[in-house]
């Protein structure tokens, strides 16, 4: 699944879902290819 990252604006941010301990499906995020910032900001 990709997303706009937010440092570059590329539509190549990574986003990869996956399931916690709780069974919860949770997003993480991976470096974005273009700019290899994250993006992401807590």
């Amino acid at each position: 699944m990709k997303h706009i990252c937010p440092t570059c604006n590329a539509n190549t941010h990574i986003i990869k879902k996956k399931t916690d301990k709780d069974g919860n499906t949770v997003e993480t995020e991976e470096v974005c290819p273009t700019c290899g910032g994250s993006g992401w900001v807590d």
